[in-house]
């Protein structure tokens, strides 16, 4: 044993035995024993320190004897940092009582010796200190014995706040009170051992990357693959294959259908996910030594938040790659929003039984800590209610709730999880993509939307079927709009602040062409009322309108029999679009069957258009028309559909018996429902072609009817390749 000077603030490192260092890229740590006159038997420990990249700011603190744990929990800890107002090292005497929060001072500081320095030429902290073996408070020293014990030390170089998380960090195992034998000086004592520590640093980014980059070149390819080739067996199977028949039920087909409903190129992607969210919960168990299960489901929540925003971004080049519109992303939106609350939920339940444990559960509404977990209790909160409000209820009948309660919730969510655990550190620098995607795209939206001006031109209103048609025109660049083609079923985003000043709501493109002349697009919307929401405002708006406009009263038979007009209404608008893209290319395509359902007529009008009005392309394909509605209202409203051609043929179904009938058509049938099995197989039957396209656009059931037929038609020599429109967003 030796007496040493303490009055020297450097810490002189051959003061110490060389097997007696722990170094490290943040410090390196030196000790030896003194010798306790007033008692041989509780020596004193010297303990030096080097901290390294030490800039004037910043702590270092030591963890004695702590638990088998990552952190210090339960630790002795001494601390220090350099006090630039008094150009002295401040050393004190802590404790450590759980992982994450900040050390609390002892009730009588133990320390018998302190001192040290700032060499601000080398950039490096010197701290020095004693204190006896056995110290006698026995409520916040730890004794230290003979024997190997852990040591941990942590270093933060940016503040002198022991409540900021540390910069780095080290551990390794040692006996403070060995020494060499007497008259033996040679005899080195064990040489500290670091705690043995496998860096999986990157290992779970590696596979993340490598993972995505395959995915994104498959998507590409059969994005591609389509588009250049004729349609074949590869993508029949890739593309349109389905697994099993959906589920016909009023209420439980929109929750197991979207699981059945898959291709097997959706499932390929399905895959890559799940393989990546079991990296990274392996690479948070991994990480962490203490409650594995809990940091694995925080790890896995970290994959999930990293990728939740990219399938809302509308202008989002990724969706390009993967040629999936807007629409069609929506519902792995909803898939990772349900499957994150539901890993966030088990994470939460996670900490609560280790925490119960150990009798802490306190701990989780507590601010104590720099992980604040009472932020990581309120941000669960927040997405059980934001998860509650996307079901179908709320979302289709509360549109505007929906809409509004989504962006203010998301946004708690969000930011209550950055805030939890190190959030800024462990989680936003993963959300980095997917916020700047986002925010690139709101940027593109407000452009497009909001800067470029949209005219309404005219405004109409059936009486007869409660629809309203809006004419809009708009100079656009198309070439700046993702998935937008004239001759494909596109919709738009409108904001009417007369009718709804607070959000945007989605209709589809019923008709759109193009006035070389004005350098405009015109294009038309056929908005229902649905007898609630901003369809039923927009509706007694047009009404009124057209009251105004023509300063009379109609009476009711007049309402029943009149579309009513008004031109060039001075009503402020603005639409953001064109979005939407159908998932196969027509043109390679000679038999195309057109099935709508109700106002789901509006995006099969946009396709049959598109096909008729493209004379390079019309006479050698053959156009089934399938028409299925309530009345024959509507019917008056799309006469383009009526049209004769040796190469299309249509058949209508009014859903309704009526007597008094105002349509004369072969080819409407009255009373009537169609069965969708046997049109395909008559259009089957009536060709010779391997593959035929499928459109259909309306109601659930139809869609339903019209996947299942086709499931049961595809395991026969002809194919039949599907395309679903719903625009349930």
């Amino acid at each position: 044993m030796v007496n040493a000077d303490m009055n020297n603030p450097s810490v002189n490192t051959t003061d110490y035995p060389t097997s007696n260092v722990f170094e490290s890229d943040g410090a390196n740590i030196y000790w030896r024993i003194q010798s306790n006159k007033e008692n041989p038997n509780n020596p004193i420990v010297e303990v030096g320190v080097i901290v390294k990249n030490y800039k004037g700011q910043g702590w270092f603190a030591l963890g004695i004897d702590h638990e088998a744990s990552s952190g210090m929990r339960n630790a002795d800890c001494i601390s220090a940092y350099y006090d630039t107002t008094q150009k002295s090292v401040v050393v004190l005497d802590y404790f450590l009582s759980s992982f994450g929060v900040a050390p609390r001072k002892d009730g009588t500081d133990n320390i018998l010796a302190k001192n040290g320095k700032y060499d601000d030429s080398n950039q490096v902290l010197h701290v020095k200190f004693t204190r006896l073996a056995d110290t006698g408070d026995k409520t916040d020293d730890k004794i230290i014995k003979n024997e190997t014990i852990r040591i941990s030390y942590a270093v933060n170089v940016n503040s002198n706040d022991l409540n900021r998380v540390h910069t780095s960090e080290g551990k390794f195992q040692a006996n403070l009170l060995y020494m060499p034998p007497a008259g033996d000086p040679g005899t080195p004592a064990p040489k500290p051992q670091p705690q043995i520590k496998i860096d999986y640093k990157y290992f779970h980014l590696i596979v993340t990357a490598g993972t995505l980059v395959l995915l994104i070149i498959l998507g590409f390819i059969f994005t591609c693959l389509p588009i250049f080739m004729k349609p074949n067996l590869v993508v029949d199977l890739i593309l349109y294959r389905k697994f099993s028949k959906l589920v016909n039920h009023q209420h439980l087909s929109k929750v197991i259908n979207t699981v059945l409903d898959v291709t097997i190129g959706e499932l390929i992607v399905i895959l890559v996910y799940f393989i990546n969210l079991v990296v990274w919960a392996v690479y948070g168990a991994l990480k962490s030594s203490e409650y594995k299960v809990g940091i694995s489901f925080a790890y896995v929540n970290v994959w999930n938040f990293s990728l939740i925003l990219i399938p809302i971004t509308r202008y989002s080049m990724l969706l390009a790659i993967f040629g999936i519109s807007y629409e069609r992303s929506v519902k792995f939106h909803r898939w990772l929003g349900r499957v994150t609350h539901f890993f966030v939920t088990a994470h939460f339940i996670a900490m609560i039984v280790y925490f119960a444990q150990k009798d802490q559960v306190a701990f989780l509404w507590s601010l104590d800590s720099i992980y604040y977990p009472l932020f990581g209790f309120i941000s669960w909160v927040c997405l059980t209610i934001l998860v509650l409000f996307t079901f179908e209820p709320i979302r289709r009948r509360f549109w505007e709730l929906f809409q509004y309660s989504h962006i203010i919730l998301a946004l708690l969510t969000i930011g209550f999880a950055i805030a939890h655990g190190t959030g800024w550190i462990n989680l936003l620098p993963y959300m980095a993509i997917s916020l700047f995607l986002y925010f690139s795209d709101l940027i593109c939206r407000f452009i497009f939307g909001v800067v470029m001006p949209t005219h309404l031109v005219q405004l109409k209103y059936d009486e007869a079927s409660g629809i309203v048609v809006c004419t809009f025109r708009k100079k656009i660049n198309t070439h700046l709009n993702i998935g937008w083609k004239k001759e494909v079923g596109s919709y738009v985003f409108l904001y009417i602040p007369r009718i709804a000043p607070y959000s945007y709501h989605p209709f589809t493109v019923s008709s759109m062409q193009y006035l070389e002349k004005e350098g405009q697009l015109q294009f038309t919307c056929h908005i229902k009322d649905m007898g609630r929401g901003f369809t039923n405002r927009l509706a007694k708006y047009a009404k009124e309108m057209i009251k105004q406009n023509n300063n009379i009263e109609l009476n009711q038979s007049q309402q029943q029999n009149a579309i009513n007009v008004v031109n060039n209404p001075k009503l402020f608008v603005r639409s953001e679009g064109f979005y939407g893209n159908i998932t196969m290319p027509l043109n390679y395509y000679k038999r195309i069957v057109l099935i709508g359902g109700g106002i789901g007529i509006t995006f099969i009008n946009s396709i049959f258009e598109g096909i008729v009005n493209n004379d390079n392309n019309t006479l050698d394909k053959s156009v089934h028309l399938f028409w299925t509605a309530r009345n024959e209202a509507i019917f008056k409203l799309f006469p383009n559909l009526f049209i004769q051609r040796e190469n299309i043929s249509q058949e209508y179904f009014v859903t309704e018996e009526i007597k008094e009938r105002s349509l004369e058509d072969d080819r409407i049938h009255y009373g009537k429902r169609p069965n969708v099995k046997e049109l395909l197989q008559k259009v089957s039957d009536s060709c010779k072609d391997d593959y035929i396209a499928v459109l259909v656009c309306g109601p659930n059931s139809l869609l339903v009817d019209a996947s299942n037929a086709i499931f049961d038609l595809n395991w026969k020599t002809k194919r039949f390749h599907l395309h679903k429109e719903t625009f349930e967003l």
